[in-house]
């Protein structure tokens, strides 16, 4: 499973008071994805975020460098609902965030966005627990709409030892393979500045984007022998971008040129269609809702209850983590039934 996504929800999963630790609000680059006018170009330029489609090939090469990052864990709804949120002021006090600072100006910056309107082509929703990620990512897929939950889940893949902070060092990285992530609908959730999780979750009203999973190695220039699995979007009708957005600056290109983009660690994306993710550590929403319940392990082992265990509505009954217990069980089967309709036992 999505191994990032456990282990943020397992650092939020607990009583509020713990939660209040203090994680910088600062700057990401998990911005530069988000269409969101919060990442200049100086700030994606080196990293190799964005690049051109021609590149998403086997045996091209790209120059990639994504700093280390505070990780704030993603909280659980009930935990969410015990933290400030809407009020600037409130949140800043609960956080121990000074006034004036530049975290403020980031807290201040982020809650701007999730109350300013979608851009023209655009549909998006702040969230601030994953089931909130999870079930705006379903509204805007129409799972929940027209009954069909043939959803999953993923992320990008870093080497185990920077699993922590996200980063991938700075070195040349050789294109392994590409894999196309079948569907005809994705959703992009992009951690904001905050001192928790708050993620915008986001897609494109004409469905033209496609979504990829690009298999990466190092091979040469420090940081040692890097692999990763890295998630990324071409987006093909970029026509009503803003000009002065920084792909276009970083590419030397224009409105209504294609702009491809990776996804950063623990930013997942959604997706409605038959793949199961292949290398992409993808999975059905039902299999990732109750493994993120669980204490992360490197594989989320699942018992079933009653049938296989195929992700499908019927298998959903009974599912639980194997490693589930006492409330970490009953957890796992609420977030279950989510994925299930919201109605009945998992």
């Amino acid at each position: 499973m999505p191994e990032d996504i456990a282990d943020l929800v397992q650092k939020g999963n607990n009583d509020p008071s713990t939660v209040v630790e203090h994680y910088p609000a600062f700057s990401s680059l998990s911005l530069c994805g988000a269409w969101t006018g919060m990442c200049p170009a100086s700030m994606a330029a080196g990293t190799g975020i964005f690049f051109h489609k021609a590149q998403l090939r086997r045996g091209s090469t790209m120059a990639l460098s994504f700093p280390a990052e505070p990780e704030p864990p993603i909280l659980t709804r009930d935990v969410a609902e015990k933290v400030p949120f809407a009020n600037l002021d409130d949140v800043l006090a609960a956080f121990n965030i000074a006034p004036g600072s530049a975290e403020a100006a980031n807290v201040a910056a982020t809650l701007r966005l999730c109350t300013s309107p979608p851009n023209p082509g655009e549909v998006k929703a702040c969230t601030t627990s994953l089931e909130a990620t999870v079930r705006r990512s379903m509204d805007m897929l129409g799972a929940a709409a027209d009954g069909d939950h043939d959803v999953w889940a993923a992320t990008s893949r870093v080497p185990d030892d920077r699993r922590t902070s996200g980063l991938l060092p700075r070195q040349t990285y050789r294109v392994e393979a590409v894999a196309t992530l079948d569907g005809d609908r994705y959703v992009g959730c992009h951690k904001l500045p905050f001192p928790y999780r708050v993620y915008q979750c986001h897609m494109t009203a004409g469905l033209t984007d496609k979504a990829y999973v690009v298999s990466l190695r190092g091979i040469g220039g420090g940081g040692g022998l890097t692999t990763a699995d890295m998630l990324a979007f071409c987006h093909h009708d970029t026509a009503r971008w803003n000009p002065a957005h920084p792909a276009f600056e970083l590419l030397h290109t224009h409105p209504g040129t294609p702009v491809c983009h990776f996804m950063p660690y623990a930013n997942p994306v959604f997706g409605k269609g038959d793949d199961e993710g292949g290398e992409a550590g993808a999975l059905r929403l039902g299999n990732f809702l109750c493994c993120t319940s669980c204490q992360p392990s490197s594989s989320c082992a699942m018992a079933p209850e009653g049938g296989p265990i195929d992700g499908s509505p019927s298998a959903l009954h009974g599912l639980v983590c194997a490693r589930c217990g006492g409330e970490r069980r009953a957890s796992a089967m609420k977030l279950c039934d989510l994925a299930a309709g919201g109605e009945g036992d998992c």
